[in-house]
Parts: C-alpha cells; sequence; structure tokens
C-alpha cells in the first residue's frame, strides 16, 4: 500500500529586501519556490488568485492584459530584480489569457 504524503503546511510567506521567506511546521524540506508560476503570495487562500478571476465573467481581459503590460513596463526597473523575471510573468499572463480564450472559443462551437 502506497503511503499517503502528507500536506505541508505553509502558514507564512512574504517578502523582505527582494528575498522570499516562508514559515513552515513539520519537520519536512519545502517545495521548491516558484516566482513566476505560482508565488506564494497569491496562493496563500483556499484557491489561487488567478482561478478567481477566472470564474468572473469579463474579468480576464482586462486582468491579463493590465498584468502584462505591467510587467513588460517595468522589466529592469524594479531595484533588486532581475530583467527576466518580469518578462517571464507577462509571458505567463498572456499565456494563460489565450489558453483560457482557446478553451471559451471551443465551447462556444459545441
Amino acid at each position: 500500500m502506497a503511503k499517503k504524503r502528507q500536506k505541508i503546511d505553509v502558514r507564512a510567506a512574504f517578502t523582505k529586501d527582494n528575498q522570499v521567506y516562508r514559515i513552515a511546521f513539520h519537520d519536512r524540506p519545502l517545495p521548491p519556490l516558484d516566482l513566476v508560476n505560482h508565488p506564494p503570495h497569491y496562493t496563500a487562500g483556499a484557491i489561487e488568485h488567478i482561478a478567481y478571476v477566472e470564474d468572473r465573467e469579463g474579468w480576464m481581459l482586462g486582468y491579463c492584459m493590465g498584468n502584462t503590460t505591467k510587467y513588460l513596463h517595468r522589466a529592469g526597473l524594479k531595484g533588486g530584480e532581475d530583467q527576466l523575471t518580469p518578462l517571464l510573468k507577462a509571458r505567463w499572463y498572456l499565456d494563460r489569457y489565450i489558453k483560457f480564450l482557446e478553451k471559451k472559443l471551443a465551447q462556444e462551437k459545441k
């Protein structure tokens, strides 16, 4: 019988001086930190923030395009942040909207 993996209880995630600190309970290693796809400040609740936005009719275009342009604009300008990370975040939002739109269009054709 396979052992059931115990979920790591991460109670806090915050940034200070451009470093991310996480406090975990249990003596288990934390999963790798993914600041582009699943940053801890967006995954702290019951659902990830982007899932909430996707569920609201009409929010996705403005939300994703606004974040895409924000990250493109600030690439290389935010102190202590490399130029690549904001570009990856911009691409993430653009790709997310494209997938959302493709799914919506496929459903409309049915």
